[in-house]
């Protein structure tokens, strides 16, 4: 994602990301450009040059235009690429300052919340924007039950629009806030039970064609700062797997051919990537899933040197043993999994 600092909105920055990544990456890494410049929302940056560069996909990822006018004339330009559009649906006006769900939960705490409007207005806007300019939009991190449906119906119609959904929204609700405090602070916001089992259901009939980790480390002194100060997010990348087979396959909600596209060709369809294939003479891309072993997450024991996750101690059945990277191994058995 192009959400750093600077934001990767240039076909420099792209292409420096790229070659770093080549020269020191132990995975193959793509790099998104900014939807405009500085994420700032105003103006386009110069796409083109960045899909030359070698993005795949555009998004100002952690925002989107509130203007939409600027996100109109996004996917016009989008589209006569052929880019992907990829848009973290939120409107300001309607979230901030929220820091949770705008529930019963944060009534109690007595924290501000955000409505589930201010996801599902953007959704609106974009499955829209998309019906007129033919752009392809990617919904991220889905959360509440009417984006969803919103979905579900554009994909009837046949628009070019796809979503996807975290572990951390199809397994937690806004209760968690009241048992892991500033570590169930994200956005989009963890919301209701009824969210929830939308969320699953649309993983279940093909709505959601994608599972995402939004893997977002913060270093703990910027988590300590409280809930109206501390960042969004949580890790989620070493957890992704392990919670998905525990809570999605060995519930029997899906079979394991299911559960391994959400997490492969849905993201692959998005980004115009040939699906792999397990054949002779094939490059070796293949994670290795042991779907039986038994284990706790352990975050102090996460590779990343942020902390930042709720799932601490999380009893898990199943998990990664390793992958193969171009045809080279890579174990983590050292680590004892």
């Amino acid at each position: 994602m192009p959400n750093t600092a600077p934001a990767i909105d240039s076909a420099a920055g792209v292409r420096a990301v790229r070659q770093g990544a080549a020269e020191r990456g132990a995975v193959h890494v793509l790099q998104a450009g900014a939807l405009t410049l500085g994420r700032a929302g105003k103006e386009l940056a110069d796409y083109a040059a960045m899909q030359a560069a070698g993005a795949p996909a555009l998004t100002d990822d952690g925002s989107t235009p509130q203007d939409s006018a600027v996100m109109r004339a996004a996917m016009r330009a989008a589209a006569a690429l052929r880019l992907p559009v990829i848009d973290h649906c939120e409107d300001f006006r309607l979230s901030k300052p929220g820091v949770m769900h705008g529930g019963a939960v944060a009534a109690r705490l007595r924290l501000l919340g955000q409505p589930r409007a201010a996801e599902e207005t953007i959704v609106a806007r974009d499955i829209a924007l998309a019906r007129e300019t033919g752009c392809r939009v990617h919904l991220q991190h889905l959360s509440a039950a009417g984006s969803v449906q919103m979905l579900r119906a554009a994909r009837r119609e046949g628009l070019p629009v796809s979503g996807e959904v975290t572990p951390h929204h199809l397994f937690l609700t806004d209760a968690a806030a009241a048992v892991y405090g500033v570590n169930a602070k994200m956005a989009p916001p963890l919301r209701e039970e009824s969210d929830r089992q939308a969320l699953l259901a649309g993983v279940l009939d093909g709505t959601i064609s994608c599972v995402a980790t939004d893997h977002a480390p913060h270093a703990e002194a910027e988590k300590a700062a409280g809930w109206l100060e501390a960042p969004f997010g949580i890790v989620g990348l070493e957890a992704a797997v392990a919670l998905c087979l525990t809570g999605l396959y060995h519930t029997g909600f899906l079979s394991l051919r299911r559960l391994v596209s959400l997490f492969t060709e849905g993201q692959r369809e998005l980004l115009g990537l040939p699906v792999g294939a397990m054949t002779i003479g094939a490059v070796a891309d293949v994670t290795v899933l042991d779907l039986d072993a038994p284990h706790c997450l352990k975050v102090a024991e996460f590779a990343s040197r942020s902390h930042n996750c709720p799932y601490d101690g999380w009893a898990c059945r199943g998990n990664v043993v390793g992958v193969f990277v171009g045809g080279k191994w890579t174990g983590v058995a050292d680590r004892g999994l």
